[in-house]
C-alpha cells in the first residue's frame, strides 16, 4: 500500500512540475505576443487607444490570474514532496520494522526446526527406553518364574533325613541345644558353689552355742544314742535352746529356701529339657 500510494504521489508531482512549465512557455508566450501587439500598435497608428488598453488590460489580468495558479501550484508542489518525504520516511521505517520482522522469522523458523529436530531425537531415545523396559520386564519375568519353579523344585526335594521337624505351636517342643544346655549347667553348678559359700558364711555369723548344739546333734544323730531313763533334770529360762530366732537367722533361713528351690525348679527344667530332646533325636 505505502508502495502505491509513494507511485501516486510521484505521479502527480510529476504532472504538476509538467503543468507549471506549460504554464511558464504560455506565460512567456503571451508576453512576447503582448509586446509584439504593443508595438504595431504603436508603429501603425494611435487611433484605437482605448481598444489596446483594454487588450493589454485583459492580457494583465490573464497573466495575474496564471501567476496565482502557478504559485498555487508551486506551494501543491511543496507540500506533495513533503508529504512525499514524509512517506518515504514512513516507508524506510515501515522497511526496517519489515527486515527486523523477517530476521525474527528466520530465526524462529531456525530454532523451529532445531525444536523438531530434537523432539524427533528425544522421541526415537524413548521408543529405545520404552523397548529397553519392556525386554527388561520379560527378562525379570523370566527370572522370577524360573526362581519360584527352583523354589518349588527344592520344596519338593527337600531332603528330611537326620532332621528335626516340630511344631512351633507345641508348648512341649525342645527349646534348648546342647550348647545352651552346657551354658545352663554350668550356671547352675556356679549357683550351687555361690549357696555354699553363702552357706559356709551363714555358718561363720552364727553363734557358738548354735554351732556346738547343731555339732552336738548331729553326733547325737550319728551315734544313736537310747534315750534317757528317769526325770530330766530342770532347764533354766535363759537356755540357748530356748531363745526365739533372731532376725538374722530367718533371713538367712528364708534365703537358703529361695536357693533351693531355684535350683531344684532349674534342675527339673533342665531334666525335662534334656529328655524332650533325646526322645526328638
Amino acid at each position: 500500500e505505502l508502495e502505491d500510494i509513494e507511485e501516486r504521489l510521484r505521479e502527480e508531482s510529476h504532472e504538476l512540475v509538467e503543468m507549471v512549465s506549460r504554464l511558464q512557455d504560455e506565460n512567456r508566450k503571451l508576453s512576447s505576443s503582448l509586446a509584439k501587439t504593443e508595438g504595431n500598435h504603436i508603429h501603425s497608428n494611435g487611433a484605437t487607444p482605448e481598444i489596446d488598453l483594454k487588450v493589454v488590460t485583459r492580457l494583465q489580468e490573464v497573466i495575474e490570474a496564471q501567476r496565482e495558479q502557478l504559485h498555487k501550484t508551486e506551494n501543491e508542489c511543496h507540500l506533495k514532496a513533503t508529504e512525499l518525504d514524509n512517506l518515504k520516511s514512513q516507508l524506510e521505517k515501515v522497511n526496517h520494522v519489515n527486515r527486523e520482522l523477517r530476521r525474527r522469522q528466520r530465526t524462529n523458523a531456525t530454532q523451529m526446526r532445531s525444536l523438531i529436530d530434537e523432539r524427533a531425537e528425544l522421541q526415537a531415545a524413548l521408543q529405545e527406553e520404552t523397548r529397553a523396559v519392556t525386554i527388561l520386564r520379560q527378562r525379570l519375568g523370566l527370572a522370577q518364574k524360573e526362581n519360584e519353579d527352583l523354589a518349588s523344585s527344592s520344596t519338593d526335594s527337600l531332603d528330611l533325613t537326620n532332621k528335626l521337624v516340630f511344631d512351633r505351636d507345641d508348648p512341649n517342643r525342645p527349646r534348648f541345644t546342647m550348647t545352651e544346655l552346657k551354658e545352663i549347667l554350668y550356671e547352675r553348678n556356679e549357683l550351687k558353689a555361690r549357696v555354699s559359700d553363702l552357706e559356709d558364711e551363714l555358718e561363720m555369723y552364727r553363734p557358738k552355742d548354735e554351732r556346738q548344739d547343731a555339732a552336738d546333734d548331729d553326733d547325737d544323730d550319728d551315734d544313736e544314742e537310747p534315750p534317757v531313763q528317769g526325770p530330766m533334770p530342770y532347764e533354766p529360762d535363759d537356755a540357748p535352746w530356748k531363745r526365739g530366732e533372731s532376725g538374722i537367722r530367718k533371713f538367712f533361713g528364708f534365703l537358703n529356701t529361695i536357693t533351693n528351690r531355684f535350683i531344684s525348679d532349674v534342675e527339673d527344667k533342665l531334666l525335662g529339657g534334656v529328655q524332650e530332646g533325646q526322645k526328638t533325636f
